[in-house]
């Protein structure tokens, strides 16, 4: 039987990249988007991929895309959890309702769409749940800090997951990418636009420098991540390994500072990130 994966935020990025990917592979893809004509695209790939408008927000869209796929298939091999939004701002400013629609999509979102496909996951005969975190859930940086709470929060989650799921021998893995070439970094350099505008002149007075430094710390990002292909990678060795592990770290970057994190201690890592900020921003 052809086994099967729900994608949420398949619409770019490391979502599109995996869909393809797992169609290539032989899987029946369900690929969330959140727009008809994103899901057109990804169908135009491959007759192995099928999309769901799927806001991982939206109870209704939840339902729907349990009950499509149940009626199709009647169980679930593998979810990936991928969607997410990153916001930026200084927490002193940053709007309430902005850190809670963080939190909302990067981790209530992503325990909905979880619960509700746990039925069919538990149909399968090795059935896995992979969570898209970042090297943000274990290493804070400033300017990023809803962002942070959100990933830092995802790998609680997946961690008890991984405990409370484990007798039924469903396996539970975090990809944890460093900076990778996807849309993601253009799409959060808008946002801090309109929130600057939210956030009002005090929060420039405060931290104008250091967001100018952010900003081109991200496009830097943009430009020298490495490719999203090594993410792929990585979840593909989620899926396939016996014993897969319960992190992937992926980049050189996200692995020298996951040895940063055990090694030093926090006021001497904060230094250090403060002057790679202004080091990186100096050669934009």
């Amino acid at each position: 039987m052809q086994k099967s994966i729900l994608i949420t935020g398949a619409s770019t990025g490391i979502g599109f990249a995996c869909a393809e990917a797992c169609a290539a592979w032989g899987y029946k893809v369900y690929a969330g988007v959140r727009k008809k004509e994103d899901a057109s695209k990804l169908e135009a790939l491959s007759l192995n991929i099928e999309g769901l408008i799927l806001d991982v927000t939206q109870s209704e869209h939840i339902d729907k895309a349990y009950n499509h796929i149940n009626s199709q298939n009647g169980e679930l091999d593998i979810l990936l959890n991928n969607a997410g939004v990153a916001m930026a701002g200084p927490c002193e400013f940053l709007p309430i309702e902005d850190f809670r629609w963080q939190l909302e999509v990067n981790v209530v979102g992503q325990l909905a769409i979880t619960q509700k496909m746990l039925p069919l996951l538990r149909k399968s005969k090795d059935a896995r749940i992979v969570f898209t975190s970042s090297i943000s859930g274990f290493f804070a940086k400033p300017l990023i800090g809803a962002y942070v709470a959100s990933k830092f929060a995802l790998e609680g989650m997946a961690d008890s997951l991984r405990m409370e799921l484990a007798p039924w021998n469903i396996k539970v893995a975090l990809l944890q990418p460093g900076s990778i070439k996807t849309p993601i970094w253009e799409k959060s350099l808008k946002e801090s636009e309109e929130l600057e505008k939210k956030m009002g002149p005090q929060a420039m007075k405060y931290y104008g420098d250091l967001i100018g430094v952010i900003k081109k710390s991200a496009k830097l990002n943009a430009d020298e991540g490495v490719d999203v292909s090594e993410v792929v990678k990585a979840f593909e060795q989620a899926i396939t390994s016996k014993k897969p592990k319960t992190r992937y770290l992926v980049g050189s970057d996200a692995k020298a500072q996951s040895r940063v994190k055990k090694i030093l201690p926090d006021k001497l890592s904060d230094k250090i990130i403060a002057k790679a900020l202004k080091k990186r921003a100096q050669n934009v």
